[in-house]
């Protein structure tokens, strides 16, 4: 397939870093023999994947690095990296039943789980891995409530959000989509009190917070607040289709 028809038939979601658990570093693309390992320990280029969709196929994705070759496995769970995308580059989400905002990535050509440990990367697991993520921009976003078919807006007290616009409009309806900071320094975590790694502290990295116009944080009882902490935290998951 050309990279023309690439981009007639796919659409680019979302730009992620895929965050191993419980080491806390990324699902890197070497450019070196087209190598993947998860060795990363910041979110730059060979860190960064495209989740794509296919308009004929929306309920499966495509992860797609920065060289622009897609990850690929054959029915050995070998996984490399390929310029086509077919029916081996073809992956499907999980989420964690536990609400923690983990994701596992499953081969839709054979039903086997995305895993591995530093330089050994395969997708031969019978039952789910978990992964963490980050996201590699911060996006503002327009929030629809599903049912009510109305945008979110923060009210002119900057205290409740209300959704009631059939349209988004002005700033008010904008929000900013953020993550808990990861600091070199302190390991994979955000204050003295968080591990440095670990299951816990590197799925607390793939949660979203939401701030407002006002620069509050929603909390999960629908207060704000002005400092971002773990009652201002969401599981996110994507879902294709």
């Amino acid at each position: 397939m050309s990279n023309n028809e690439i981009y007639e038939d796919f659409n680019e979601c979302l730009k992620i870093g895929i965050l191993h658990i419980p080491s806390g570093r990324f699902l890197t693309a070497e450019v070196f023999n087209n190598e993947i390992n998860i060795s990363g320990t910041a979110l730059r280029r060979r860190q960064v994947w495209s989740l794509i969709t296919d308009r004929k196929n929306a309920d499966t994705l495509f992860l797609q690095n920065s060289l622009g070759r897609f990850l690929s496995v054959n029915k050995d769970g070998k996984i490399s990296t390929s310029l086509k995308s077919d029916c081996e580059e073809r992956f499907r989400l999980e989420f964690a039943p536990d609400g923690t905002g983990e994701w596992a990535f499953k081969s839709d050509a054979y039903g086997f789980y995305l895993t591995g440990s530093d330089t050994q990367v395969s997708c031969f697991s019978k039952s789910p891995v978990w992964w963490s993520f980050r996201l590699a921009t911060h996006p503002q976003v327009h929030i629809r409530h599903q049912f009510r078919s109305r945008y979110l807006r923060l009210l002119n007290d900057g205290l409740e959000l209300r959704a009631d616009q059939p349209y988004p409009w002005g700033p008010e309806s904008v929000i900013w989509i953020e993550q808990p900071t990861m600091v070199a320094s302190q390991g994979f975590g955000r204050g003295p009190n968080i591990p440095l790694v670990g299951k816990a502290a590197v799925s607390r990295l793939g949660r979203v917070a939401f701030r407002m116009p006002n620069g509050k944080y929603l909390k999960s009882n629908g207060e704000m607040c002005s400092e971002m902490d773990d009652s201002t935290l969401f599981s996110f998951e994507y879902r294709p289709g």
